[in-house]
C-alpha cells in the first residue's frame, strides 16, 4: 500500500510538471509568433515564459525564451541587447548536459 501512494503521489507531481512545461512552451510559442508582428509584445511573452522556467527549472524553456528575447531585441535595433541574448542562450546550450558541442 505505501509503494502505490508513493507511486500515485510521482504521478501527480509529474502530471503537475509536464501541465507548467507545456504552460512555458505555449507562451514560448506565443512569443515566437508575434516576433515579426509585434516584437515587444514577443519580447513580454518571452519573458514571462522564462521566469516561469526559471522557477521550475526548465532549461529548454528558459533558453527558448532567452533566444527570442534576443531575437525581439534585434528586431527592435537594439543590436546589442540582443547580443547579451544571444550569448547567454549560446551559453546555457552548451552547458547543458543533454547537448554536445
Amino acid at each position: 500500500m505505501k509503494h502505490l501512494y508513493l507511486f500515485l503521489a510521482l504521478l501527480h507531481v509529474l502530471n503537475i510538471q509536464a501541465q507548467q512545461t507545456t504552460e512555458i512552451d505555449n507562451l514560448n510559442n506565443s512569443a515566437e509568433t508575434l516576433l515579426n508582428s509585434d516584437p515587444r509584445q514577443a519580447m513580454q511573452l518571452a519573458e514571462k515564459a522564462h521566469s516561469s522556467a526559471q522557477t521550475e527549472g526548465y532549461a529548454n524553456g528558459m533558453n527558448r525564451s532567452t533566444t527570442i528575447t534576443g531575437i525581439a531585441q534585434y528586431k527592435i535595433d537594439r543590436y546589442d541587447k540582443a547580443r547579451i541574448y544571444f550569448d547567454e542562450a549560446i551559453k546555457s546550450s552548451t552547458e547543458s548536459p543533454l547537448i554536445t558541442v
